[in-house]
């Protein structure tokens, strides 16, 4: 039985030392990774003949390259190379092995002495071609060698399957955009497409001011050439290229997309990739957001994702040399609720011109920059041409002094329009107003939203001086009024606003309670923590401490809530810089009266509230709604023993599948629900990581903030996801023991057949849960790309668990575990938590082919509080 499952394959690119010299016989190469979770690649070698001899050589400038030539399960080792000569350095590895016997082999390669090791290395292999055992042997394009993976398919000779089976393409609309290099040293970018389907169309956009783009479909390797296109207009001059193929099989493959003519070329291209979007072909589409490729690493570099990335930015500056220019680029939309979208720019200088540029299939756009509050349009644009057709909008603008500006786009003409639009915004880029200025992540506006309005602040008040920067520019806001004489009890940092007459009336004793509570809050939050205290207000309760007003609202069915104030842009307690920073005021219920342990869930709103108040000490008009209310349910666990979080945790478990942030959940409290994804994240990167998560959301708006975080942490969203899914059916957290339920469980395994939902698909980031009831050694695999497979085994009398991820496909022997379940994963990132879709699964168990692959992930998940779901 083989060790681990492999692998990352690569594609195979021309390998500058394996070139020629006279040989004979086959050679073949492979470039593949070696990491942890996968620390031996398979390489199966079927049908040997007896007397054939192989010869292998494996380097890597990463690891200590070890080969193995084993049967084809590697339970026997025939021969096997560690150093091709250490006393030299040549920690290589070469080997040749003649087959005694007829029949299927395998190899293996390792790295000798590390299970930690990470890197990759490429492999020459030959059939009677005794030259591969200097490394110098020309590929002929044989093929006898096959990466196991449990995975892999032979297209050319696929298993039978039946029609019921067979999953229907999706007729979803999916279009993704890369912009990317090529140059001297990079003189192909390859995108890989994995588990494309017979019959599925895929459409190609190329463009470039810098190359002349070519582009084609191959397959994976890029051996073979399916389809391609270099001009799509030679005789009116139109030099990018774009095609449309439909594939014929099943399997993987890859774009490749380089200079038609100059293999020195060097420039940046814009892709396009679309399914089900034939205006992909005009270069005029706009991306929904899918994953449909993913970008060969050694090969690409993405222009609009290197600001935190060094080695990318080096690899820019050597292509295209030292740039001082800034470009940025947004896609966005218009309707009859949003005529107009805003753009806001601070701090510009005087004498610096920044150039502008809209375009739209779906209305006639218009562009114009103007003052803050856009009360003063300084210069505007409707058409570029319209004498030939050019209805986009495009111009220049020197900013005439220091200060803050906006951008708007909108309809010329009518204030009905619906559609979508790109706007491209740069400095010292005079292409932008061509549409072709390649951005680069420069930082230049943001964009506004009209979602600050839902924290109690309006346009009207925004335009009316909301900002402050001095308490003695502005007129004192409005405070509650009590239903009786207002008094007051005071501690170093807050005071508390009540009344003993009235519906709001409150008692002595519970006043004292609250007093005694609110500084531990402060200190814990703040102080234990680390968290940024809140900003101090401008004396709007009496002096510029921290306000809790006691009164009835759980009438309201509130227990209590955080009213932001007044925007300061930044807060001074805070080591971060941010831009929507507000000071608020607290509001919760006089008594909770009718709540059972009132006391108790006082201290957990009083925690909760208060955690808001420090949220908008970051930012007050986060479009994320869910972020607000994760992190301040969690922080009531982390504040003190007083919590009425892990009370929303069923509205999480019971609907999993919904995307994160969903409003559309059958129980309204989902979001509170959600502090088990902080906790997750807090799990696998400390505490601190979620006050950096809140910068992120400072600094950018809705899940781009959630993703860019992540991706400094150094995880996908799709790992984070599986860790976050493990975790909820272990129940494997700090207060697992307080919580009452499990994950629903939406199907169950009875053994070999297929197995579709109970109650409907997944969501974008959402899990379903699979009960494997019949335990057995079976193959799983799911029907779409987007979807992913864990399998999760626990032994109920060891409180062991392992964690497979499989993919689309794997083989686990689920037979030794008291408890087994399959997760559905949809790896779909989301924008807008108002419009996720879910995705209906059809899981297939089918008996495997002869071995068990799959190797559990090496992360460590805790059974202690995990009941058995369904």
């Amino acid at each position: 039985m083989k060790w681990y499952t492999v692998i990352l394959l690569l594609p195979i690119l021309l390998l500058g030392s394996f070139e020629a010299q006279g040989q004979t016989g086959q050679v073949q190469a492979f470039n593949a990774l070696i990491e942890p979770d996968n620390a031996i690649v398979y390489f199966d070698l079927f049908d040997m003949q007896a007397g054939d001899t192989l010869y292998l050589y494996a380097e890597s400038e990463d690891v200590d390259t070890y080969i193995i030539v084993c049967d084809i399960d590697c339970e026997e080792y025939y021969t096997e190379n560690d150093d091709i000569d250490f006393d030299s350095g040549n920690t290589n590895s070469a080997l040749s092995y003649t087959f005694p016997e007829s029949g299927d082999y395998s190899i293996a390669v390792l790295d000798c002495c590390d299970e930690e090791a990470i890197g990759e290395f490429s492999l020459l292999l030959g059939l009677n071609a005794p030259d591969v055992l200097s490394g110098t042997s020309t590929l002929t394009g044989a093929s006898f060698a096959v990466p196991y993976t449990d995975t892999f398919i032979d297209a050319k000779n696929p298993t039978a399957v039946s029609s019921a089976e067979i999953t229907p393409i999706s007729t979803e609309r999916k279009v993704q955009e890369f912009y990317a290099l090529v140059s001297p040293d990079i003189s192909i970018s390859y995108f890989d497409l994995f588990g494309m389907r017979a019959g599925q169309t895929i459409y190609i956009y190329a463009e470039s001011t810098d190359i002349d783009t070519l582009v084609s479909v191959c397959d994976i390797e890029c051996e073979e050439t399916f389809a391609e296109n270099d001009d799509i207009d030679t005789d009116n001059g139109n030099f990018n290229s774009a095609l449309k193929y439909t594939f014929e099989e099943d399997g993987d493959y890859s774009i490749a997309v380089l200079d038609c003519c100059d293999e020195a070329a060097q420039g940046v291209f814009r892709l396009m990739i679309g399914f089900n979007a034939p205006d992909v072909l005009t270069g005029d589409a706009l991306p929904t957001f899918d994953v449909i490729a993913i970008p060969y690493e050694p090969t690409f570099v993405d222009v609009t994702n290197a600001k935190n990335d060094a080695n990318t930015q080096e690899t820019i500056r050597a292509i295209l040399g030292e740039q001082t220019n800034r470009v940025q680029q947004f896609y966005g939309a218009i309707d009859a609720d949003t005529p107009s979208v805003y753009f806001d720019i601070f701090d510009a200088q005087a004498g610096e011109t920044l150039y502008l540029y809209v375009e739209s299939n779906d209305f006639d756009t218009a562009l114009a920059i103007c003052d803050i509050d856009c009360e003063e349009i300084f210069d505007q644009n409707d058409d570029i041409d319209i004498d030939t057709g050019i209805t986009n909008s495009a111009f220049k603008f020197t900013f005439p002094a220091n200060g803050d500006y906006s951008v708007v786009v909108l309809d010329c003409c009518d204030e009905l329009s619906v559609g979508e639009f790109r706007l491209l915004l740069g400095y010292d880029a005079p292409q932008v107003l061509t549409g072709n200025a390649v951005p680069n992540d420069g930082s230049i506006a943001s964009l506004y939203e009209p979602t600050r309005a839902s924290v109690e602040i309006s346009e009207e008040e925004r335009t009316e001086g909301m900002v402050v920067s001095d308490c003695s520019e502005i007129e004192l806001g409005e405070r509650p009024i009590l239903s009786g004489a207002m008094l007051t009890a005071e501690t170093d940092n807050f005071i508390i606003h009540y009344t003993l007459a009235g519906v709001d009336a409150t008692t002595p004793a519970f006043v004292e309670e609250v007093v005694s509570f609110v500084e531990l809050v402060l200190e814990r939050q703040t102080q234990d923590l680390g968290w940024p205290v809140a900003p101090s207000d401008c004396g709007e309760g009496g002096d510029n401490r921290f306000d809790f007003y006691l009164q009835e609202v759980i009438s309201e069915d509130i227990l209590g809530y955080a009213q932001p104030e007044n925007v300061i842009r930044d807060n001074p307690s805070s080591e971060f810089e941010e831009t929507w920073a507000a000071y608020s005021f607290l509001v919760i219920d006089n008594d909770f009266a009718g709540i059972p342990s009132p006391l108790s869930v006082m201290r957990a709103t009083v925690s909760h509230e208060f955690h808001h108040a420090v949220q908008f000490g970051y930012d007050i008009g986060e479009p994320s709604r869910w972020v607000y209310e994760a992190t301040a349910s969690w922080m009531e666990l982390q504040t003190s023993n007083d919590q009425d979080a892990t009370r929303y945790a069923t509205s999480v478990l019971d609907e999993p599948d919904l995307c994160i942030g969903s409003l559309n959940s059958d129980a309204g409290d989902r979001v509170y629900g959600e502090w088990l994804l902080i906790d997750s994240i807090a799990r696998d990167f400390g505490g601190d990581s979620i006050i950096r998560m809140w910068e992120y959301f400072a600094d950018f708006e809705g899940m781009e903030a959630y993703y860019r975080f992540l991706d400094e942490m150094g995880i996908t969203p799709q790992d984070a996801l599986r860790n976050y899914a493990v975790r909820l059916l272990l129940m494997d957290n700090d207060y697992g023991n307080l919580i009452n339920d499990a994950v629903r469980v939406e199907a169950r395994i009875e053994g070999i057949g297929t197995y579709t939902p109970s109650r409907n698909g997944v969501e974008e980031l959402g899990a379903d849960y699979i009960l494997i009831r019949r335990r057995g050694n079976y193959t799983f695999s799911v029907n779409d790309n987007n979807l992913s497979l864990v399998v999760v085994g626990i032994d109920a009398r060891t409180q062991a668990v392992n964690v497979f991820d499989i993919g689309q496909s794997g083989t686990v022997d689920t037979t030794k575990y008291t408890n087994a379940y399959v997760i559905v994963l949809n790896n779909a990132q989301h924008t807008d938590s108002l419009n996720c879709q879910d995705t209906q699964w059809t899981i297939s168990v089918t008996e495997p082919e002869g071995r068990t692959v799959s190797r559990p992930l090496n992360v460590i998940f805790n059974t202690q509080n995990f009941e058995p779901a369904g």
